[in-house]
């Protein structure tokens, strides 16, 4: 991530900092939507694979889903 970027042997300066609060910024945000989706979808599917709910988005007859991994690792 971007700690990995931090330079060596200095100390970091503002410009690096609001840097790295744009790209994290953007990461969070990221993630907060994924989130919310799951919490707003608890009540149904939610991408575990089990194909067990007639309303499903992930429900394939032909199982062309499957190539992409099972549950939320599709969705990743």
């Amino acid at each position: 991530m971007q700690l990995d970027e931090l330079p060596r042997g200095r100390t970091s300066n503002k410009l690096y900092w609001a840097r790295f609060n744009r790209v994290f910024q953007t990461y969070l945000n990221e993630r907060i939507t994924a989130l919310e989706g799951l919490r707003d979808a608890l009540d149904g599917c939610i991408c575990c694979g089990c194909l067990g709910l007639a309303t499903c988005w992930l429900y394939n007859l032909d199982d062309v889903a499957a190539q992409k991994g099972a549950g939320p690792l599709y969705l990743m």
